[in-house]
């Protein structure tokens, strides 16, 4: 297949990688086909309204069954829709379209492939709603908050096990981000028993790989904390205190630990921590707590390489930092590859 497209084309795989959706800009709009093994000609898809810097403009159900994609607005209607389109063996074999709002801002299908989620704001842009529907049957199941209710959903995550949503909004306050699961019988629950009383922003929220907790940063005008609250009981508790500055995290590839830099005076130290709290401790090379530049934790296991200073070391947990680079050169970034566990700095 040969296509003109004035970016990048973008690429899709199916699951098992024998479907290929191939997305290419031109003329200010997303062209979609659909490469099958079996098929010496690509089917077209249709065109997407995705954004011209978009890093993906399909959304590919994790099994393979359908795919996802934001149709351009109707100016008869105002309103914005997607299209599903199942995928049999032989192309695509049933399309349906959701209405989705006024305008989509960002839309994910879930890990199951059972649902997808989207924000859509409101005509003035400034109020946003979350949206939730079936990706099989292709309709819309509920939107949190209603958009005539005047609060907004800012930003949001599928969990990595089930169809459960934590996401970032404002429902009870137009003052404070606050963290709300979304449950998949689209119930509420807050993780904090009552609206923060002061002026919350949260700018950073991940799950856990295993989907058991969820983290997150929250700055107030008292500082910068790191949060995890279990899925499971929405029990809280705070790793870093407001009184040094929490910059990142990362979490171990089986959900285990966590670990994360904050900065201290003029320093930036790293933490690390098991998930449950029981144990935090920070990363020292001979009892100093060095400058930290960079981390990444081993996708396989809880190992920890970072940069100090330039130097790269690893780390276990209550074990002290081996050094891992030579004397010579400066180390600035360092991680895992994918494959047999090596870690690779530059």
């Amino acid at each position: 297949m040969t296509t003109r497209s004035d970016v990048a084309p973008r690429l899709h795989t199916m699951s098992g990688g024998r479907e290929l959706v191939v997305a290419s800009y031109r003329d200010s709009v997303w062209q979609l086909d659909l490469l099958l093994p079996l098929r010496a000609q690509p089917y077209f898809l249709g065109k997407s309204s995705a954004a011209r810097d978009a890093t993906a403009v399909v959304g590919v159900d994790p099994a393979g069954r359908a795919l996802v994609w934001t149709e351009e607005a109707s100016a008869a209607t105002n309103s914005s829709a997607f299209v599903v389109t199942v995928i049999g063996p032989l192309g695509p074999s049933a399309t349906r379209r959701v209405n989705a709002g006024q305008s989509i801002v960002d839309f994910q299908v879930s890990r199951d492939g059972e649902r997808f989620g989207w924000i859509t704001t409101s005509a003035e842009g400034a109020r946003a709603s979350l949206g939730v529907a079936s990706l099989e049957a292709a309709r819309a199941l509920y939107f949190i908050p209603s958009p005539a209710e005047g609060h907004e959903v800012r930003a949001f995550r599928w969990s990595p096990r089930d169809d459960e949503i934590v996401a970032i909004g404002d429902l009870r306050t137009n003052e404070h981000h606050e963290l709300i699961l979304v449950r998949s019988d689209g119930r509420l629950h807050f993780s904090t028993s009552a609206a923060p009383p002061n002026p919350t922003e949260i700018d950073l929220l991940a799950w856990s790989p295993d989907g058991a907790r969820f983290a997150w940063i929250e700055r107030t005008a008292a500082g910068t904390r790191l949060l995890v609250t279990e899925s499971l009981g929405l029990g809280t508790r705070v790793l870093s205190g407001s009184e040094n500055e929490a910059l990142d995290f990362a979490w171990s590839g089986d959900g285990r630990e966590i670990a994360w830099r904050e900065r201290s005076d003029s320093s930036t130290r790293l933490k690390r921590a098991l998930a449950d709290g029981s144990v935090v401790e920070t990363l020292t090379i001979g009892g100093l707590a060095p400058h930290v530049e960079h981390y990444d934790f081993d996708p396989l296991s809880t190992r920890l390489v970072f940069v100090a200073d330039g130097v790269v070391y690893l780390a276990r947990l209550g074990e002290e930092a081996q050094r891992l680079s030579s004397t010579t050169g400066i180390a600035v970034r360092v991680a895992w590859s994918r494959f047999f566990g090596t870690n690779v700095s530059r």
